[in-house]
């Protein structure tokens, strides 16, 4: 009897060391509303980060995803420990799995607070990972233009527009005033650029491409200009590069970032993500600058012209408006 009951114990106190040791991989997520990324959340504290947008499992540098239940879920591991993940999906945001001080290297069923399909997910980590020598490398280049169109109405009115005195006196004084109200239009947005994917392999890789704006607006990308339409695929050679064009064109100027995702194609080598640069809080559509006054005044002192008569005589004069023309300027 005491033998079983030291048995039974065992397996108690087992059964406890194996649940405490499968929670402490796991993190209670916790949501933040907008479209941050963890390294927005960390700050510094990250020095290293990946964006995979749209989802789609492979390998990227040192991350492996693996999205399932319909991309509701997302799996990973990686050769580096990993700080946070910043999870996507919906218009409530996303939810943070922090992972410090200690960071991890794998977790599973990651998911959005409201366990909606995830669009994006974000990595973060603090030590410099040492890419598999297989890896296809890429980058990117991105320019954005906008047509902007400003007019200019204008306003003129004056508080006196006659008045009356004797010839070689000051008939009084009229105050004009110019009003100009600025109309501005910003349409015909645009980015493109150039995305180069390289391979280090003594053989040929087939890769396929995917890129997006952050304000969810896809590129048309093209590897193959001298095929009809639009070929978001391609092979690098052996120890080779290939290059694709990409047109986007977003609804307004927004936009912050701009992602690009390879996934190759041939099994054992891992895929790769570009990040176009951003200058800060800026707009990666930046902005022209046009002034003009927003008012303006002028004075025009108005007399009669003077007769020579003996005895003085009431004279009008009516002021003059003058001539402002209205205005029309378009930039690029």
């Amino acid at each position: 009897m005491a033998l079983w009951l030291l048995a039974m114990a065992v397996g108690v106190m087992a059964l406890v060391t194996t649940a405490q040791t499968a929670w402490a991989t796991d993190v209670t997520p916790k949501p933040y509303p907008g479209n941050p990324t963890c390294k927005t959340l960390l700050g510094d504290e990250a020095a290293y980060e990946i964006k995979i947008d749209p989802p789609k499992s492979g390998t990227y540098d040192p991350i492996t995803v693996n999205f399932h239940d319909d991309s509701k879920l997302v799996d990973f591991s990686s050769t580096v420990p990993v700080l946070a993940v910043f999870v996507k999906g919906g218009n409530q945001g996303g939810n943070l799995y922090d992972y410090r001080p200690l960071g991890t290297t794998s977790d599973t069923d990651l998911t959005t607070p409201t366990d909606q399909q995830i669009s994006h997910v974000s990595f973060c980590w603090d030590s410099k990972p040492e890419p598999p020598k297989n890896s296809l490398t890429a980058s990117k280049t991105a320019d954005a233009s906008y047509d902007r169109t400003i007019d200019w109405d204008l306003k003129k009115s004056v508080d006196q527009d006659s008045h009356s005195g004797s010839a070689g006196e000051t008939a009084g004084t009229s105050n004009w005033k110019v009003v100009a109200t600025k109309n501005e239009t910003m349409d015909n947005f645009g980015v493109t650029g150039k995305i180069t994917v390289n391979n280090p392999n003594a053989q040929a890789v087939g890769f396929s491409v995917t890129d997006k704006l952050d304000d969810g607006t896809m590129a048309n990308v093209d590897c193959d200009p001298s095929t009809d339409g639009n070929q978001d695929f391609g092979t690098v050679p052996a120890n080779g590069t290939t290059y694709c064009d990409y047109v986007a064109s977003p609804t307004s100027k927004d936009a912050t970032s701009n992602n690009v995702q390879v996934t190759s194609n041939t099994e054992g080598v891992p895929g790769a993500t570009a990040l176009a640069p951003s200058t800060g809080k800026r707009p990666l559509l930046g902005t022209r600058r046009s002034s003009w006054p927003t008012s303006t005044s002028a004075t025009r002192r108005t007399s009669p012209r003077p007769r020579p008569r003996p005895s003085p005589r009431r004279s009008t004069a009516r002021a003059t408006r003058p001539n402002i023309p209205t205005a029309s300027t378009r930039t690029r």
